[in-house]
This record gives structure tokens, sequence and C-alpha cells, in this order.
């Protein structure tokens, strides 16, 4: 949609961000088209959220415009640079004034300024002015302010942290605390040094709440201690109902949950499965029956309560999840492994066929050594197991008449086959685990602290986003470290905004009885490519579509019987 807007004062509503007519009308009727310009795409969303959230106000505040050369404020250059995060796919940041060329920035930035204003020299002085001030210190401005204009009571906080490569070579060293350093790849690239963004998430909308960037050699153990044990008041000052703090098994260890205890927050989190705790929970599933989770799913989740145990010195409430929902995914995940582990172990068998050992003693070491291998996988060697003598004469030439052949070796012939029953006994393990609590003092339900700890799929889409290819960044080419930790800060805020929309989004829909979207790619194609659009919950579906059934199961591949699409911003990009 190829469209410019006229400048719109900053709405003064939540309500005025998207209305329900807005969403149910949004046609390019509604704009003035001018030829030349680039698609407006999420801009305008990302535009007005930034204004109702108060944050070029808020950026001025603090570190606002310090030279004379600068002609454009602080706050403004974030809310272009949020708004070309959160818009362009695969585009370099240091092309910001050339993306904004075909773009109405004046309009969107409700101030009569040009793109090339937004040139390196702007946005370098930008990001030192960030890190002068210090992005940690800094983000916890914009956080405090969206989730109070949003009615948002933060009680909750999920910890989680993602990792980007830096691609600009040699580092140079600004007194920074950030270093660059080589660690553990998360986007299969060890070849590059990484640095790692630890943060708070809200359950409920997924609003970063706190942010901070650490080198890329910081386990999360560590990450996560520093955080409970130094960053902790931050956030808490700021959102004063914060209590829980929930992670995943990263989050369960004695320093963490002593630290936690220290500063007066509850912990949530998963037990590793090796540990002993674990275990013993496991084992009392075994002699127990687990009941269901909410009583009104009988097929649903189940649990167990196990009592309460110790990690290091903090006293927790164990609870036993069986996730039966997850059966089919964590069977169809295994499954893939084992068809991985199968390939190989039957090339390796292969290969050893091929080359005949001495006798038949070595031949049955070998293949124990590959047996011994199988045992850690999801496979296992057939019992029909042969073995062949080759046979040669003893000298080179003609063979005499009554000369015979000797063993020279022996081939042993195997075939690795995929073990199910240990395979089922893989998912069964897989779909239990282990939910600790360290509020003795509350009256949990199965129920209750299940659903708090699965809200940890909030912060994980968080970062998944961020490293989508389509938004966002997923490596950083800065050369100082401290622009680098200014970038992160730069990401947070983007992720930040993104959320506040989408959640208002959601809202907007739910206003108009829109749950989903639907006419995806499969009823498009049934009805003869029907442009897609927002649906009412009750408002039926064009006649082409809706005398037809959906798509069965074994046809559309999405494993339920309907597939459901949830409203999410950038499924609304598509759209717009």
């Amino acid at each position: 949609m190829a469209a410019n807007v006229t400048a719109v004062p900053p709405p003064t509503d939540a309500s005025e961000l998207i209305t329900p007519e807005q969403m149910q009308n949004f046609t390019e009727s509604q704009f003035h088209i001018e030829p030349g310009v680039n698609d407006l795409s999420l801009h305008g969303v990302i535009a007005g959220t930034f204004d109702f959230l108060g944050l070029e106000q808020t950026i001025d505040a603090v570190i606002g415009r310090r030279s004379h050369l600068m002609k454009i404020n602080h706050g403004a250059a974030v809310k272009a640079m949020v708004m070309q995060m959160l818009s362009c796919p695969y585009q370099s940041l240091y092309r910001t004034d050339e993306y904004f060329s075909r773009i109405p920035l004046a309009s969107l930035l409700n101030q009569g300024v040009e793109a090339g204003v937004l040139n390196r020299f702007t946005l370098s002085r930008m990001l030192d002015d960030i890190a002068a001030f210090g992005p940690r210190k800094l983000f916890m401005l914009p956080a405090g302010q969206a989730c109070p204009r949003l009615g948002l009571t933060v009680q909750e906080a999920h910890i989680d942290s993602t990792s980007f490569h830096c691609d600009s070579g040699e580092k140079i060293e600004d007194g920074c605390e950030l270093e660059i350093r080589y660690g553990c790849s998360r986007d299969h690239r060890p070849d590059l040094p990484r640095v790692i963004m630890p943060g708070l998430v809200d359950g409920v909308a997924r609003m970063p709440i706190y942010s901070r960037e650490v080198s890329g050699n910081i386990s999360d153990h560590t990450s996560f201690f520093e955080m409970a044990a130094k960053d902790w008041p931050s956030p808490a000052a700021v959102f004063k109902d914060l209590r829980y703090l929930v992670g995943d098994s990263a989050l369960c260890t004695a320093p963490v949950l002593k630290e936690a205890k220290r500063q007066e927050m509850e912990v949530v989190t998963r037990v590793p499965d090796g540990f002993e705790l674990a275990k013993r929970c496991f084992a009392q599933g075994l002699e127990a029956q687990l009941t269901p989770v909410n009583p009104q799913e009988p097929d649903g989740n189940s649990g167990l309560w196990c009592g309460t145990g110790k990690i290091g010195e903090t006293e927790v409430k164990l609870l036993l999840v069986n996730n039966e929902n997850m059966r089919d995914k964590k069977t169809a995940a295994l499954r893939r492994q084992a068809e991985r582990q199968l390939e190989k172990l039957n090339k390796e068998l292969k290969t050893s066929a091929g080359k005949p050992a001495a006798c038949r003693a070595d031949a049955e070491l070998n293949l124990e050594k590959i047996r011994r291998r199988c045992s850690r996988t999801w496979c296992r060697i057939e019992d029909d197991v042969t073995y062949e003598e080759v046979k040669k004469y003893a000298s080179a030439g003609r063979p005499k008449a009554d000369e015979e052949k000797i063993v020279v070796g022996v081939k042993v012939h195997a075939r690795a086959v995929i073990d199910e029953d240990k395979l089922k006994q893989g998912v069964d393990q897989e779909l239990r685990c282990v939910i600790a609590a360290a509020d003795l003092e509350r009256r949990w339900t199965m129920s209750e602290l299940l659903s708090i700890y699965h809200r940890q799929s909030a912060i994980e889409r968080s970062r998944r986003i961020s490293k989508d290819p389509g938004v966002l960044i997923n490596a950083v080419y800065l050369k100082k470290p401290s622009r680098i930790a200014a970038l992160m800060w730069l990401l947070a805020v983007a992720l930040l905004v993104f959320a506040a929309a989408e959640y208002k989004l959601r809202q907007s829909a739910e206003q108009s009885g829109i749950k989903e979207l639907n006419l995806v790619k499969e009823q498009q194609a049934l009805s003869g490519g029907a442009k897609p659009r927002l649906t009412q919950k009750n408002r039926q579906l064009p006649q082409s579509t809706a005398a037809r059934p959906p798509i069965p199961i074994s046809e559309a591949g999405s494993g339920r019987s309907r597939p459901q699409y949830k409203l999410t911003l950038l499924r609304f990009k598509q759209y717009v």
C-alpha cells in the first residue's frame, strides 16, 4: 500500500491507536496516494504507539539534543530507528537516511524534518549519548511509563536471554564494561564474538520491563544471578506490585534462590531433570496416580504435588506435571532425532562391513563398540547379525591345484532400527517436568502454578521476534562496545513498542468481536484467491469459503481440526 499521510497530533486515549472501525475498514481509500513513496507497512501503527506512550518526550528529558549541529532531537531519532527496525526486513541501519527518503518522515515524526537529518553523524551521536547516560538506567524510564499508560499491573517477571553475533571485526576499546567475547553460539556462528541481552518481560502483555547487556562469554547462570543480586531493585522500585520471578531451569540454582529470598522476591522455575530432587519426584509419580490439573479438562495436563524440598538453603514447593497436550509434538521431535541417529548408525555399520576385521573376535568387538554408542540413542541393533568370512589364497598368482583358501578376515553384517519402546519411554519422560515455587505461604492450585510457569513463553516469543530476519536485527556491525550497548537498548525499546502495539491491537479486536485471522492460505486457495481480512466472531464467511469444509488434518498438516491464527502484530502487518 503506497501512501502518504498528513500529520496528526498524538493520541490522548489508548482507544485512538486502532479503533475497531479502522480495523474493519482499513482500505487505501482512506489515504492520499502519492507516487514515489515506499510501503507504509507498520510505520503509522508504530509511530502512533510511540506517541501514545510518550516515549519521545521522556527520552528528550534526559538525553535531549546536546549540540547545535543536531537537526533532530534524540527522541525523534529513536522513534525513527524503532520504525525502521520493526518494519523493514534485511535493512542495514547505517542507511537510515536513504530508507526514510521514500517514506513521509515529517508526517510520522510530527515535525518538519527531512530524511537527510538521520545521517551517520546524528545516529552515532545519539548512541554515544545513550551510552553516556547508561542504557540500563535509561530503559527503566520508558518501561515504567508504558505499563501504566496501558493499564498494566506487573506482578510477575519472566527472565530469559538471547545473543547477537558481531561481524565488525576487531573492536575499539572505549572503557565500556561490556566486552565482546566468544561464547556459546545459539545461532550457529561459533566463529564470531557475540553480545548477550538478558531481560525481564511481563507475563500478561509480553512487555519488556528491564533489559541489560552482558559479555558474550557469560553464562545464563551467571547473568541471572547478577540480575537477581544487583539489578532487581531497579524494576522492583518502578513496579511496586512485582513479586514473582519466573524462569527456566537456568534460574534453578542455589545462589539465585538464596539471593531472591534476600531481595524478597518469589521464584517459580523448573527443576533440571538431572537433579536428585527431580528424580525423586519422577519416582513418586510412578507410584502415585496423577490427577487433572484442570478438573474441567480431564484429558488435559495432569499433576501431582510432591511435597517440599530444598535447593541449597531454600525450601521450595514441588509440582510434578505431565503435559499430555504436547505428546504429538514431542513424539515428532524425538522421531526426527531418532531418524538422524539411525541414518548415522547404518552408515557406520555399512562402512564397518566394508572393512573386514582380522578375526571373528575383532569383528564382535567392533560391533560391540557400535552397540554401546547405539545405547545412547533412540535406536538398537537388530538381533539377526551375521558374520561373513573373507577367504583368499595364501600366495599371489595362480593357485595350485590342491590349494585351499584361508580365512583372512571377517565381515559383520548388521542393521540398526528405531527402538519404539525406548522412544515411547523418552516421550513419556519429555512430557514430565518438575516445577518449583519458593512461595510456600500461598495456597497454590496446580492450575495456578502451571499457568504462571507456562507464561514463560511470553519472553521466549519476544526473543524470537528480536531475531526474526524480517524484523529488527540478527547481527551487530558496530565497533565500539559502548555503541553496541546503546544499540541493545534501542532493540529493547523496539520490543517494548512492538508489545504495546500488539496489546492494544488485541484489545481493539476484542471490543469488535474479532478473535482470529482467517482466510489463510489453504482457504484462499479454496475460495479462488480471496483477499485475507479480519473477521468478526459471529460474521459469516464469504459464500465461496463458508460452503466448504475446513482443511482436514491430513491435508493441512497443522495438527488441528481447524487452524487458529491469533491476532499478532506481525500477521496484522501482512494484512495492511
